[in-house]
Order: C-alpha cells, then sequence, then structure tokens
C-alpha cells in the first residue's frame, strides 16, 4: 500500500491546477465578486433598507443656517504715564489674536448678547416659554433618540430649571443655558495667520443667526471700549491720588526753600553763584556797556569839534544825521537854485533877487543853530557815560568785597531749589498725565472694527444633503455588501467550490457530480452515456486511476462525514457505470444499519455481507448480478449486534484482498465516519479513499474533521467528491472555471 499522505499524492498528480496570483496574496477576487452576487438579493436589500433609514434621518433632521460676521481685531494696552499708549494697541500677533477668540467665546460677552437681545423673552432660547406639544412618531426610527434617552439615563442635566428655585435663582439657570446654547451654535476661528476673526452661528432660522452673530460682534467691541475705558478711569483714580502724595512734598520742599533764603539773605543761587555774584556779574557787564558807551560818545564829540574847526558848519552839517539839519539843507539847496535862475532875469537889486538872499540867510542861521544844539548833546551824552561808568565800577568794588562772605549759604540754598525743582517738575508730569487721561476717557475707541456684518442667510448650511446621501450611499452599499458577507462566508458554512474544497481538506478536488432531478441515476448512466451526470462519473474515475502513478487502485472506499452526502448513490453509479463499461466491478455495502444499495439496483436485500462474513461462504454464491450493467453486488445482508466488530475482523479484511483478485475494481460504501466507526476500521484496508461532500450543504468543520480521523485511521486518499451540485447555484458560485457541464461549454456534452 502506497502511505503517502494526501497532500504528497496530490503533488504527484501532472495536471495538479496552480494557485491564481489572489489565491497566493490570500485576496481571492472572483470568489469575492461570486459570493456578492450570488447574495446579490442581500445586498440590494440591505443597501436599500439602509438608505431609506438614511433619507428619514436626513430629511427630518432640523435644517440649520450659518450667519457670518468678520472682524479685524488689535490690542488694548495701559501705560497709564503715555496716554498715546493708553489711546493706542501693541502690535498684532498669533498669540494675541487667539486670546481675543477666547474673549469671544467668553462666558460674560455672551452674556451681554443674552441681555442686550432679550432672548429669555424668546422661546427658542427659553423653553419655559414654549408650550407643550405632542411627541413625533418619528423619533421612533431616528437612532439620535434612542440615544439621547440612554445619555439621559447615564448623565442626568443639571441644567434643568424646577421647583423650590427662586425667581432670580430660576432666571439665573435660564440665562445660563441661554449663554451654553449660544456657545455650541457659534464658531470663531481666525482667517489664516491675519488679524481677521470670523464670527458664524448657525441655528434653525436665518434671521437668529444673523442677530446673534452681529449682536456678538458689537458686544465685542463695547467691551473692548469698556476695557479701555476702565483702564483710562483706573488710571485716573492713580493719578489723582498719587498727585495728591506729590503735592504735599512740592509744598514741603517749597517751605523749605523759602524759609532758608528768608533766613540767609539769599533770593537765588543760580547755578554755581550767590546773589551778591550774580549782581556782581551784571553790575561787571553793564560796566563794561557804560564804559564803551562813554568812549563812543567822547570820540565823536572829538571827531564833530575837529571838523567844526576844520571845515567848519558846511562839513559838520553833511555827517550829522539829522532830519531837521537835512530839511534845511534841501531848504537852503532850492532858494539857491531860485536865485540862480531870477539872476539871469532880475538883477541884483531887483526886489525878488534881495528875499531870497534873505532866506538863505535865515536858513543858514537855522541849520548854525540846530548844528550847535546837537554839539551841546554830544557833550552831554560823553559826559553822562562817563559818570555812569564811574558810578558802575564803584559799585561792582563793593559788591565783590561782599561775594566771598555768602558762599556756604549759596551752597545749601541750591541744594534746596534742586529738591524742590525736582518735586515740582515730578508733580507737573504727574499733572499733565492726569489730565490727558481724564480727557481721554471722552476719546475711547476699541481696538477693533467690524469689516462686514452677518446677512441674513438664504440657503441651510446644515443638514449638506448631497453629501450625507452620498455618505448614506456608500455606506449602505458597504453594508450590504457585509450583511452578504456574513451570510456567504459565516452563516453558509458548507462547501461552495472545489477549490474551497481543495484549500480546507488539502484534497484534491477530483469532479463535482451534478445534481439529476426527477430521474433514476443508475439509468441516466446507463442510457446517457454522454450527460453531464455520466461525464463527472467518468471524471471522478479517472481522478482515482491518476491518484496512484505506480498501480491501478482496486480497492476504492466512498466515504462521507455525515448521512445523506450522495455517497450511496455515486458509489452505485461508478460502479454501475464502469460495468458497463467491460471492467469486472464488485460493489460491497458495508453500511449494516441502514444500507440501501439494493433498493437503487432493485436486488434483494439478503443474503449478503453478514451471511458472508460469519458463514465464510463463497463470493460467487452471496453476489448478486445486476443484470442491466453487469455489476456483481454484495449487499449488506441486515442488522448485526456488533456492525464495527464485524467489519474490523480478520475475515473482512481477507475477504477484500480476495475480492480485489478476482475483481478490476472493488468499491467499498461505507457508513458515515463522523457518526458511526466502521469508515475509521476499513480506511486502512482500501487502496484508495473518495470523500463524498454535499454541495453548499455540509459543514465544513465536520468534513475536515472526518478527513483527519481518516487519515490517522490509515486512510490513502484519493481526493474529495463535491456530490448533487445544482446548475444554477453552480453558474452562480462560479463553477465555470472547475466544471465544464455548468458554464460556456456545456453545450459541448448532450443528454
Amino acid at each position: 500500500m502506497d502511505q503517502r499522505t494526501p497532500h504528497a499524492l496530490t503533488r504527484d498528480w501532472s495536471f495538479e491546477p496552480k494557485a491564481t496570483d489572489e489565491q497566493k496574496d490570500g485576496i481571492d477576487v472572483m470568489g469575492f465578486v461570486a459570493s456578492l452576487w450570488r447574495r446579490k438579493a442581500i445586498v440590494l436589500a440591505v443597501a436599500a433598507l439602509l438608505f431609506v433609514l438614511g433619507l428619514i434621518y436626513t430629511f427630518q433632521l432640523t435644517p440649520r443656517y450659518e450667519a457670518m460676521a468678520t472682524m479685524r481685531v488689535g490690542g488694548p494696552t495701559s501705560n497709564v504715564v503715555d496716554i498715546e499708549a493708553v489711546l493706542q494697541g501693541p502690535g498684532q500677533g498669533q498669540g494675541f489674536v487667539e486670546t481675543e477668540v477666547g474673549v469671544i467665546y467668553s462666558r460674560d460677552l455672551i452674556g451681554r448678547v443674552v441681555d442686550k437681545l432679550n432672548l429669555l423673552d424668546d422661546p427658542d432660547f427659553n423653553p419655559t416659554l414654549l408650550p407643550p406639544k405632542e411627541p413625533s412618531a418619528w423619533r421612533f426610527i431616528n437612532p439620535l433618540y434612542y440615544l439621547g434617552l440612554v445619555w439621559e439615563l447615564a448623565f442626568p442635566p443639571s441644567t434643568t430649571v424646577g421647583e423650590g428655585m427662586t425667581e432670580e435663582e430660576k432666571r439665573a439657570r435660564l440665562r445660563s443655558n441661554a449663554v451654553d446654547q449660544i456657545i455650541g451654535m457659534m464658531k470663531v476661528s481666525q482667517q489664516g495667520f491675519s488679524s481677521i476673526i470670523q464670527i458664524r452661528v448657525e441655528s434653525p432660522k436665518p434671521a437668529t443667526s444673523a442677530r446673534l452673530a452681529n449682536a456678538i460682534a458689537d458686544q465685542y467691541l463695547v467691551s473692548q471700549f469698556e476695557a479701555k475705558f476702565n483702564a483710562a478711569e483706573r488710571a485716573s483714580a492713580w493719578l489723582n491720588e498719587r498727585l495728591g502724595s506729590l503735592r504735599t512734598e512740592v509744598e514741603a520742599a517749597e517751605r523749605a526753600l523759602e524759609g532758608y533764603r528768608a533766613k540767609s539773605g539769599l533770593m537765588s543761587s543760580g547755578n554755581e553763584t550767590s546773589l551778591l555774584s550774580q549782581q556782581a556779574s551784571e553790575v561787571n557787564a553793564q560796566m563794561i556797556m557804560a564804559k564803551t558807551d562813554a568812549a563812543t560818545a567822547q570820540a565823536r564829540l572829538s571827531r564833530m569839534e575837529q571838523m567844526y574847526k576844520t571845515g567848519g558848519l558846511e562839513a559838520v552839517a553833511k555827517i550829522l544825521d539829522s532830519e531837521a539839519i537835512a530839511r534845511l539843507r534841501a531848504q537852503e539847496s532850492d532858494l539857491a537854485r531860485q536865485a540862480a535862475d531870477l539872476s539871469q532875469e532880475f538883477g541884483e537889486r531887483h526886489p525878488k533877487m534881495v528875499s531870497l538872499r534873505a532866506q538863505v540867510a535865515d536858513t543858514r542861521e537855522q541849520i548854525k543853530a540846530e548844528v550847535d544844539k546837537i554839539m551841546a548833546n554830544l557833550r552831554n551824552d560823553a559826559a553822562v557815560a562817563q559818570t555812569r561808568y564811574s558810578t558802575l565800577a564803584g559799585s561792582l568794588q563793593s559788591l565783590q568785597s561782599q561775594a566771598g562772605d555768602n558762599s556756604s549759604e549759596a551752597a545749601q540754598l541750591r541744594m534746596l531749589e534742586r529738591e524742590a525743582e525736582a518735586k515740582r517738575a515730578l508733580f507737573d508730569t504727574f499733572l499733565k498725565r492726569f489730565q490727558e487721561t481724564s480727557a481721554s476717557e471722552d476719546l475711547q475707541q476699541a481696538d477693533a472694527d467690524i469689516i462686514s456684518r452677518a446677512e441674513v442667510p438664504r440657503i441651510a448650511s446644515f443638514p449638506p444633503t448631497q453629501q450625507y446621501l452620498l455618505i448614506f450611499a456608500l455606506l449602505s452599499l458597504g453594508g450590504g455588501v457585509g450583511a452578504a458577507l456574513f451570510v456567504d462566508r459565516i452563516l453558509d458554512r458548507g462547501f461552495r467550490r472545489m477549490d474551497q474544497l481543495e484549500q480546507a481538506t488539502g484534497l484534491h478536488a477530483l469532479s463535482s457530480i451534478p445534481m439529476v432531478k426527477d430521474g433514476d441515476l443508475i439509468k441516466t448512466v446507463l442510457d446517457k452515456p454522454n450527460s453531464s451526470f455520466a461525464e463527472a462519473l467518468r471524471n471522478l474515475h479517472t481522478g482515482i486511476k491518476l491518484s496512484s502513478v505506480d498501480e491501478d487502485p482496486k480497492i476504492i472506499l466512498m466515504v462521507s462525514a455525515v448521512p445523506g452526502e450522495g455517497k450511496t448513490a455515486v458509489s452505485t453509479s461508478l460502479a454501475a457505470m464502469l460495468a458497463k463499461s467491460g471492467h469486472r466491478v464488485l460493489l460491497v455495502d458495508t453500511d449494516l444499519r441502514r444500507g440501501r444499495s439494493h433498493e437503487r439496483l432493485g436486488l434483494l436485500p439478503e443474503p449478503g455481507l453478514v451471511t458472508l462474513l460469519l458463514e465464510h461462504r463463497a463470493i460467487s454464491e452471496i453476489a448478486q448480478r445486476h443484470e442491466a450493467s453487469g455489476l456483481d453486488v454484495i449487499v449488506g445482508g441486515g442488522a448485526v449486534r456488533s456492525p464495527q466488530d464485524l467489519l474490523g475482523s480478520k475475515s473482512m479484511r481477507e475477504f477484500l484482498e480476495h475480492a480485489s483478485t478476482l475483481y478490476d475494481y472493488v468499491i467499498v460504501d461505507t457508513p458515515p465516519s463522523s457518526i458511526v466507526s466502521e469508515a475509521r476500521l476499513l480506511a486502512a484496508a482500501g487502496d484508495r479513499v473518495v470523500m463524498i461532500t454535499h454541495w453548499n450543504r455540509t459543514p465544513r468543520s465536520m468534513v475536515t474533521a472526518a478527513v483527519r480521523q481518516l487519515t490517522e485511521a490509515g486512510a490513502h486518499f484519493a481526493g474529495a467528491v463535491l456530490s448533487q451540485v445544482g446548475e444554477r447555484g453552480a453558474l452562480i458560485y462560479g463553477y465555470d472555471s472547475y466544471s465544464p457541464y455548468y458554464g460556456k461549454y456545456g453545450e459541448y456534452y448532450q443528454d
């Protein structure tokens, strides 16, 4: 006997099918598609159901409308010593804008919006104002309804307005709930890395969305204004308090300065001199100027006198800067011109000539008198300048003698002056800032402005119907595919394809036997040798022969895991076909409990195998001939107390060995291996064992367990067979590549 394992046997076959790339990688694409196709009703039904539920869910959602207001923000400061810093904001940065976003989200600001818009009088924000309404029946198909119930049971709401609260507490609770509701409706974000903030509000009412977005922006500006106003007010209060203490300090410093001045007799110390030194300096300066003036006056007087002596009146009159002399000289020149003109017409003694000469003489006398007057004034000026110089020189000498006596008092006075001046300057600075800050309280501006106000939206922003429908379509299709795969791969545990049988059992798939409806299998084999059923049996015979390269197997055991697999039908049909083909074939029915081979072949139930083994009868005495095919059959022959003892006996083994010498093939129909133990006892006696499995029915675990048990019992498997395969099911489950009876080549085989 060949002791090779089932896997070793299949590897010896020259026509062993090679696994596809998908099978090598663990992905059977064609099997996946075939599974979906045969479960397409489940796919469509589940997908349609889920999509309808998605439609119901989408269209029962309350539409929401989003409005957006856009703002540009800056940053406030509170440097109370610099009015420009109080009125202006600092540079903007990423951190500042994010901070302002948090400010807009603050409950204080949203509370202002609630109060400004009187939202507690709006039923949308105050549920106590809503009239009671009957619950909708649609809620029972809304999964969110059940999730809400579970959530309320797990986390009871703590924001309900109940009995036992005062009116003030109820209003505060309602206001807090409204603030929470608005915060849940709004979304504040920075536009890129800019200083622009977008305020979005989404609510079931378009007008409410726009009103809330604009109100939030307005209240943010108001809060900025109030923040700057409060900063200026606090600065004014601090400066006012500081000014009080500074005023007291300035007054004390000035009293100390005045007291020391009175005590020392010094009025001012200047920078480094006392009052006397300052006076001396001033007198010295005046003395220098007086000396210069005296020298100038004396020099001018000396020049005039010298010119008067040498040049006479005419020379002096020309250089004196006097309007009177200039006018008299002009008058003299005019009279002289008239006299020259008349001298040609009249004589020297003409009265007009005499009058003109008199006028010229009088004019010259006036000029002389004016010159004498000016000369006298020059003499007086020179004398006065000299006298002033002498007086100042004496005063300077007296002051210089007194200045040295007051140096220590001047130093102390300078110190007091500097202290008083510093405190006065500090007081003046704070007073100026106080006045500016007080004035700025009326000039405050928010460090933000609204770029665009929110408009009433016309199109709902939620739900996004098209996106939801697309998502639900994909999810529904995925759910349908998942349901189909679950049914096909989990609930449907039978073998549907020959490659599944090979992969699960490790046996080669010898053939797939089609189901013959409303017909006698033996008659089909004998009368329709070209039918798909007969061809499947021939494939089975070929597979059995090729399973042993060295010699043709003679003893062939037909086994199954459970009853009803079609094992007896395959055994009797294969035996009849081989006998009809001219082979000497003996069919042995070893199912001593429920053997049915005699019924299929129309033979007597006794005598049979029991009689042969117990009475040691000859095969020729017990075997019955099936006349239509020429098949010899040994039926079970009745029940015995211990079938396993009889079938596991030495007589049984000797019988099979002897039969193999008389016949070309001995086909043994065994009981189900997972139900009784007889098949395992006979496993080692067969040259080859064929596992018969009902298509799409027998659990895979039972088949693999039966193969494992029989292998352990010494069975030499030729392979496995799928029996009772339906034509429509075979096409749906992808048999085109395994069996030509159901695919596009099926017409080649004619009944």
